[in-house]
């Protein structure tokens, strides 16, 4: 990866950057090698989940494990739906919202759906966690105490993220934000040990020295935040509250479904993922990202226009849960950025459109910063303004294609292909 020459960034003289569309998992190189050698965070938007997923395959694999990749994955169901995410969904949320503040380097991805949803406030998370670690005091009564404030389930046997269980003087909690449920042995009053299990077989894995326990939610559920809950929902809706199933289930530590389309009445203010975003960052857009919002925007609109007029589930406006897509786009906008233009024109018919697509756009910025690597088509800024004399060939990339190689008279690379090209 270091022999890799660095894409140029964003900085003071250059708060946009415009990159030629890269193709396939060449825009996850570029995206990883340009974010290794920053020092800040690259925050990565697309336009849906589907493509997110794809590339953040490609980032874990190009990035490794030098450089962090943080996913804030989506709800994954439909606005106003009477359905909560799965559980593995909000710990990954949970867990890359908890990392985000203090987020120094590395890749963040969400979709334009998530860069749209409305969020806890930035406290909220920090102020719900707690920390234990080997040889600390533990008191059973207490944890439990505290994992219910926080959201979590009492079972029988954990098997979910959110789920505690007490057995013995064992203590197993599926912890959000981590893959595998956790296991605290004690000794006496204290902790004597913290591993991994598998919930199936009850194998003990590896070993821990301290655990960062989340809340269960992105809202809280203690009884002091329900009571606050039902006072809100009271004064913001009309007519008989008890009919609602949401005002009526909502209550200590049990939330009924679809219950996170109502969060902004657990908290007093909102917030959004640029104000989770440390200040020194850089936001890159791949794809149709503006014509994303608006797609969401559509849908949601849409969904509570369809819904609306059930009385028994009374709904919040559109701008109280989602921003606008020109809000999300002026954030979006603020440098530094990084965009990736459109594609090239398609079809065969269309090459001469094509060619001229590439010799505009590769002149921008790729040139200085990715010459031994360039595509054929983008090593177009290295003909020289006189046509080449015949016989002279790019050293730098005719090596890579079988080809003799010379230096260009000019002092600059170019290929032989090209040179033939120019010289007709």
């Amino acid at each position: 990866m270091t022999l890799l020459p660095s894409p140029p960034r964003p900085d003071n003289h250059h708060g946009v950057r415009h990159w030629p569309a890269l193709h396939s998992s060449a825009r996850a190189l570029a995206i990883v090698t340009a974010a290794a050698n920053d020092d800040r965070p690259w925050i990565v938007i697309l336009p849906d989940a589907r493509s997110l997923d794809q590339l953040h395959r490609e980032l874990v694999f190009f990035a490794g494990d030098s450089l962090p990749v943080l996913h804030l994955p989506d709800w994954e169901v439909l606005p106003y739906d009477q359905y909560s995410p799965l559980p593995d969904l909000i710990s990954g949320r949970l867990a890359t919202l908890a990392r985000l503040p203090g987020l120094q380097r590395g890749v963040v991805l969400a979709s334009a759906e998530s860069m749209m949803q409305r969020l806890p406030p930035t406290d909220f998370i920090e102020g719900r966690s707690f920390d234990i670690s080997v040889g600390q005091q533990f008191s059973i009564p207490a944890a439990s105490a505290q994992l219910a404030r926080a959201g979590y389930s009492a079972v029988a046997q954990v098997g979910v993220p959110g789920e505690f269980a007490l057995r013995g003087s064992l203590f197993d909690v599926f912890p959000m934000g981590y893959a595998q449920a956790l296991r605290i042995d004690l000794f006496d009053d204290r902790i004597d040990s913290i591993r991994h299990f598998d919930p199936d077989t009850q194998r003990s894995l590896d070993r821990l020295e301290r655990l960062r326990l989340l809340p269960a939610r992105e809202f809280p559920l203690d009884e002091e935040s329900c009571r606050e809950f039902r006072r809100r929902f009271r004064n913001r809706f009309e007519g008989d509250p008890s009919r609602s199933a949401i005002y009526r289930g909502v209550r200590q530590n049990i939330v009924p479904p679809g219950a996170e389309f109502y969060l902004p009445l657990f908290f007093e203010r909102t917030a959004t993922l640029f104000q989770y975003l440390p200040a020194r960052r850089v936001i890159v857009t791949l794809g149709e990202t503006r014509a994303g919002f608006s797609r969401v925007w559509d849908e949601v609109v849409a969904r509570h226009e369809d819904r609306r007029h059930d009385i028994e589930h009374p709904l919040l406006d559109p701008l109280e849960l989602f921003q606008s897509p020109e809000e999300c786009w002026r954030s979006c906008r603020n440098p530094p950025a990084w965009r990736s233009r459109h594609s090239p024109p398609s079809g065969h018919l269309n090459w001469l459109r094509r060619l001229r697509w590439y010799l505009t756009h590769a002149r921008q910025n790729l040139w200085h910063h990715w010459r031994p690597c360039l595509p054929l088509s983008a090593a177009a800024p290295c003909w020289p303004r006189t046509r080449p004399a015949a016989g002279k060939y790019c050293r730098t990339c005719c090596a890579t294609q079988g080809l003799p190689a010379k230096q260009c008279p000019a002092g600059r690379d170019f290929s032989s292909r090209m040179n033939r090209f120019a010289s007709r």
